[in-house]
């Protein structure tokens, strides 16, 4: 595994935690998660230019696949459903199908 996409993905599931711990607390704090959110599509953004920059497919089931399992867990141990979390991370997960493609149907010059 390339070294950078490893780092990018740290930095995904460091936001993605955080968003969880934000979203278990009894008064959710809209502002926090909109800016966590949004820090998760820079590095998401980052990372997709990389893929396309050294020719890696841009998708990864097996990486989604973990990052249900993973969070669902997460969100287990932190009083969240496993449905709220899984409903969360697809809406999540399809918006960053949408970066990522606009970024590989990108023409480079």
């Amino acid at each position: 595994m390339n070294e950078q996409i490893l780092k990018y993905r740290e930095m995904i599931d460091a936001l993605d935690f955080a968003i969880l711990r934000a979203l278990a607390k009894e008064k959710k704090e809209k502002n926090i998660i909109l800016n966590l959110l949004k820090k998760r599509m820079i590095v998401v953004q980052k990372l997709a230019a990389h893929k396309k920059e050294y020719g890696i497919p841009p998708f990864d089931l097996e990486r989604e696949a973990y990052i249900f399992k993973i969070r669902k867990a997460y969100g287990r141990k932190i009083g969240l459903s496993d449905e709220d979390v899984k409903h969360f991370f697809c809406d999540v997960l399809k918006y960053s199908h949408k970066v990522i493609n606009r970024i590989f149907q990108k023409k480079t010059i």
